[in-house]
């Protein structure tokens, strides 16, 4: 909807926007690259959402997100590139709660976001039917520490290939001791 308007710097108020019949959000901010601040989406109805791949990706300036952990995600199979190239964006609600089970591409989440110095607790996501988790923390040149991950069940994981490439400052972590 707002993909590629790279010159847009603010949004008018969406958040009472009726997205109850929503099924597909693919790239909807993106490369909204001028864009620092979201109206509050935190109460979007996203329980029929199958696709969310890449909503904010490579929205460079957007500094914060309002709260979205209530998003009702069980119904998502492709997460990848959610918050790719978001470069400027320094923290994250606490996601720990999103439901991925249903989730078969989680690739590249994190990718580019250079700022994030930690991860809210994402240590009991389900990802068990996700088969592509590559990339997922790739340029998070910021984060010094991961949650533990080391029970994330990968058992259908197909493609683990550069999740941790230039996490440069990263010194912490435990990793995928279960399910791979």
């Amino acid at each position: 909807m707002f993909s590629e308007c790279s010159s847009l710097e603010s949004l008018p108020d969406i958040s009472k926007w009726n997205t109850n019949q929503i099924i597909n959000m693919i790239g909807l901010f993106n490369k909204c690259s001028k864009l620092k601040y979201l109206p509050d989406i935190s109460k979007w109805n996203m329980s029929k959402v199958n696709n969310i791949s890449s909503i904010f990706s490579e929205c460079s300036s957007l500094e914060s997100l309002t709260d979205i952990s209530n998003w009702d995600l069980s119904n998502v199979n492709n997460i990848s590139r959610l918050f790719y190239g978001c470069s400027s964006l320094k923290e994250l609600f606490d996601i720990s709660k999103w439901n991925l089970s249903n989730c078969t591409n989680i690739s590249g989440i994190f990718i580019g976001c250079s700022s994030l110095k930690e991860l809210p607790d994402i240590s009991k996501w389900n990802l068990s039917n996700c088969n592509n988790i590559s990339g997922i923390f790739f340029g998070c040149s910021s984060l010094k520490e991961l949650p533990n991950i080391s029970k994330w069940n990968l058992s259908n994981a197909k493609d683990i290939s550069s999740i941790f490439f230039g996490c440069s400052s990263l010194k912490n972590y435990q990793i995928f001791q279960n399910g791979i």
